[in-house]
């Protein structure tokens, strides 16, 4: 609750807007959002998430990009946002942004969403596989998409070749968490 006591009213409509075990999430560990509508991150984002002192700080009201910064939050709760590698947790959050958009494109009814992990010339097989991932009914396929997800880490480190960070080596045994980060987006 003293979480949501600091917010505008604008700000709390996106706070609301996010699933409710991430709200519970931030709740829970006392991560401070901070809205500062001239933030630019280091590479011209609209959002950041600091480990040191548990906070992001965001420049936008779009609950996406919030969820998305929430995601490294989660990462570091679950001791996995610790840079290495830092491909992977920049890939996760990517692709689990967004499947959340997907998924709230679809329950919204709204035909287009908004994909952000860019593959260059892959991207339409990328935009495929999400969908896919879902059925008419909007019920997600949990195991489609881990059998399937690993076929674009690739394809992610190759698009972003020219990005520090972004092609570091995959631990033996990287624990994705992927039906934790399911069960907090209510997938």
């Amino acid at each position: 609750e003293d979480l949501e006591k600091s917010f505008t009213e604008e700000q709390k409509e996106t706070f609301e807007k996010l699933p409710e075990k991430i709200q519970d999430f931030l709740k829970a560990n006392n991560i401070k959002i901070n809205y500062d509508p001239n933030y630019k991150n280091g590479s011209g984002g609209p959002a950041s998430y600091f480990s040191e002192d548990k906070s992001i700080i965001t420049s936008s009201l779009d609950d996406n990009v919030l969820l998305r910064e929430v995601i490294h939050a989660v990462q570091d709760a679950m001791g996995s946002l610790d840079g290495m590698p830092h491909s992977a947790e920049e890939f996760q959050e990517k692709a689990l942004g967004d499947l959340a958009d997907y998924f709230d494109s679809f329950i919204k009814g709204n035909e287009g969403w908004g994909y952000t992990l860019d593959f260059g010339d892959a991207n339409t097989s990328w935009s495929e596989f999400v969908e896919n991932c879902f059925d008419n009914d909007g019920n997600f396929d949990r195991d489609a998409f881990k059998e399937g997800i690993m076929d674009f880490f690739d394809i992610f480190q190759d698009a972003h070749s020219n990005v520090s960070g972004y092609n570091d080596s995959l631990e033996d045994n990287y624990n994705w968490h992927w039906d934790e980060f399911f069960d907090l987006l209510g997938l």
